[in-house]
């Protein structure tokens, strides 16, 4: 699975210890969610985003239901983090997180976890 980090500041890459880690800036997330890769997970830095318009950003992962998503919340501001799994985030990481925690081992899980989920099964039709 390919990790691409969304952020804005190089300091949230301690998080992660993969020899292929891509970075890309906020404004990158339009191409991403236009072209969404099924092995490709995508971290989101929240402190990156307007903390007014991380709901719209939330709704917009939610949107594109192909993209496998997570979130990265260096300053704790998601109140109810389990929220977002409810939304189809794949991995949530608390600013207080050990260095290097996302490493291939955590990848493998996240890779069986994305399998078994099924967001277009959150609303019935």
């Amino acid at each position: 699975m390919e990790v691409i980090l969304l952020c804005k500041s190089r300091t949230t890459e301690r998080f992660f210890n993969l020899p292929d880690l891509q970075r890309l800036l906020p404004p990158e997330l339009d191409q991403l969610l236009a072209e969404p890769r099924p092995d490709v997970v995508v971290y989101v830095d929240a402190a990156s985003f307007p903390r007014k318009n991380f709901p719209a950003l939330i709704a917009r992962l939610v949107a594109s239901r192909r993209l496998h998503w997570a979130v990265i919340d260096r300053s704790r501001s998601i109140v109810d983090p389990a929220s977002l799994f409810h939304a189809g985030a794949v991995d949530y990481i608390p600013g207080d997180a050990p260095d290097g925690l996302v490493n291939e081992e955590r990848l493998r899980i996240l890779a069986r976890f994305s399998t078994r989920q099924e967001p277009s099964g959150m609303h019935p039709h």
